[in-house]
This record gives structure tokens, sequence and C-alpha cells, in this order.
């Protein structure tokens, strides 16, 4: 059996051609689809950091100003806003008080006020934030939500703060 050569004016692949271009072509498309698994998984994780860095943020304010406190003050059920105050060893006051902000699409934000200026220190926190003080111990609930292109993520810390004041 004797192979025809192509001639000048004829298209097409040959078999051997052929076979070499398949794998080729699925390590293309391995490649291309592991890098979409990757950009995908980074957007979930994106978004899931942004609630907890919301979480940290918020919490990490509530504790340091909570364990300064000589006095600790809430008014509404849901514990905000919560008032704090305490002096220094050099007898400098201090007066600060928490308060959720919002809604804005359901989401709140919390707002520390202290000497007339106030600061936001936790954003897209839902309505579950909340604090309670039992007269020993100051616990702070937050739950932040974050959407992102492949939807929601939640994150949720509970904060035990005990004041070193009150020790």
């Amino acid at each position: 059996m004797k192979m025809k050569r192509l001639h000048r004016g004829e298209k097409g692949f040959t078999l051997i051609e052929l076979l070499i271009m398949l794998p080729i072509m699925a390590l293309v498309v391995a490649a291309a689809s592991a890098t979409m698994i990757q950009v995908i998984n980074s957007w979930r994780t994106g978004t899931h950091m942004l609630a907890l860095r919301q979480v940290q943020t918020a919490g990490y304010w509530v504790s340091t100003d909570g364990l300064q406190a000589q006095s600790i003050n809430t008014t509404d059920p849901t514990g905000f806003p919560l008032e704090l105050s305490w002096t220094t060893w050099d007898g400098t006051g201090y007066d600060v008080s928490y308060d959720l902000v919002g809604p804005t699409d359901n989401l709140y934000k919390l707002q520390r006020s202290e000497g007339g200026t106030s600061t936001i220190v936790g954003q897209q926190l839902t309505n579950v934030t909340a604090c309670s003080w039992n007269g020993d111990v100051l616990i702070f609930n937050v739950t932040a939500r974050a959407m992102g292109a492949l939807g929601e993520q939640m994150e949720t810390r509970t904060y035990e703060i005990k004041p070193r004041a009150l020790t």
C-alpha cells in the first residue's frame, strides 16, 4: 500500500498531526480549567476574608475598650448604645460609646464615639450583632455578611470581655 502525498492546493491534516495535536489540546484545556477553578475559589476566599476582617475589627475595638472599662452601661436589649467609661492612672477620663448605625441594605455599621469624634469600626454587620452585660462579663456577639460574585459569606464571633478594672 502506497501513501498518497499531498500536493499544493490540497487541504487537511495527516493522522500523525492529529495524534500530536490532541494531547496538546488536552493540556491547554486542563490548564485553563485549573485556572478558572483557582479564580472562582479566590473570589469565595476574598469574600469570606472581607466578612472575617469586619468581625475581627469590631471585636478588637470593643475588646480593647471593654478591658479598660470601670463603668459599663447598656440601655437597649440589643446592648446598643454601649457606653464604657474609665479613668487612667494619671486621672484622664474616657467616655466611649458604641452604636449600630443603619440599616443600609439590611446591614449595619458599628460606630465608636469618643470625645465628639465618631469612627466606623465595623461594617456589613447583621442585626444579630448584640452586646450584653451581666455585671461580670461583657459579651459581644458580632456577625458580618459579605456579598461576592459567588454569593453570600457570613462570619460570626463571640467575644467575652472581663474588664480589668472590675476584677
